[in-house]
């Protein structure tokens, strides 16, 4: 039980002056070091306030600092979205971490993603052969497949490549490319476009702008293409005058 504190103590003491500071406590049935790292294995808990990690085994270095989480392993913190994969290692001096067979699940968006690796550098997620999606992850109604994204939890940002749109089990639309933001915050950009037929006017296809420089007022622009009328623009302002 003594070489076990003692060990704690070293572990806890050099492991956590980083990014991801704090005080933890660390549970494990076994504990021992290897010249400059610290392991324990048997299901491993660490947790503080803030984060919590648990898995089979870690591994610790105290000298780069590298954490690596091997075996069922999963991680709730204030600076990285809840995550589950098999393997997840941690440069605590950097605040970066990569893993493989990732799943990763961001409560601010309901977003989650499953892929075969991902890579993450101060809120910056890079994604590789991943499946996006918000509904039940065994079956989810739709889900985006894609090659390549980058995620910014900062600026709650999605960037996809060669995404494919599927509905069930069937493929819908692809795209070259796709982002759009995650988060709830008013932010400008492109709306979803409208496109129909009427009798009068033939085809017509409309594509919203919203602008959003403030927060006390915001302007959608509707530039649209009829073809039976040619060209056409309207608007809406709405503002707030008063508290």
């Amino acid at each position: 039980m003594f070489r076990a504190l003692t060990l704690f103590f070293i572990f806890s003491s050099a492991v956590f002056a980083n990014p991801l500071s704090g005080i933890y406590e660390l549970f494990a049935p076994e504990i021992y070091s290897d010249g400059d790292k610290v392991i324990a294995e048997g299901g491993v808990v660490i947790y503080n306030k803030e984060s919590i990690f648990s898995s089979q085994k870690i591994i610790y270095d105290q000298k780069s600092s590298i954490l690596e989480l091997i075996g069922d392993v999963y991680v709730s913190s204030s600076t990285i979205p809840q995550t589950k994969n098999d393997y997840l290692k941690l440069d605590l001096k950097k605040d970066q971490f990569d893993g493989d067979k990732l799943f990763i699940f961001d409560k601010t968006s309901d977003l989650w993603v499953r892929g075969a690796s991902a890579t993450s550098s101060k809120g910056r997620y890079k994604l590789r052969d991943a499946t996006l999606s918000s509904c039940d992850v065994k079956n989810p109604d739709w889900q985006f497949k894609f090659n390549r994204g980058v995620y910014n939890s900062k600026k709650e940002y999605l960037s996809l490549s060669n995404p494919t749109f599927y509905f069930k089990k069937v493929p819908l639309l692809y795209f070259p490319w796709l982002a759009f933001p995650t988060g709830t915050t008013r932010a400008t950009g492109l709306l979803r476009p409208y496109i129909g037929f009427e009798n009068s006017e033939n085809l017509l296809f409309v594509q919203p702008i919203f602008i959003a420089p403030y927060k006390n007022w915001d302007l959608e622009l509707f530039p649209q293409i009829r073809l039976n009328r040619g060209l056409g623009l309207y608007g809406n302002v709405i503002f707030v005058d008063t508290n």
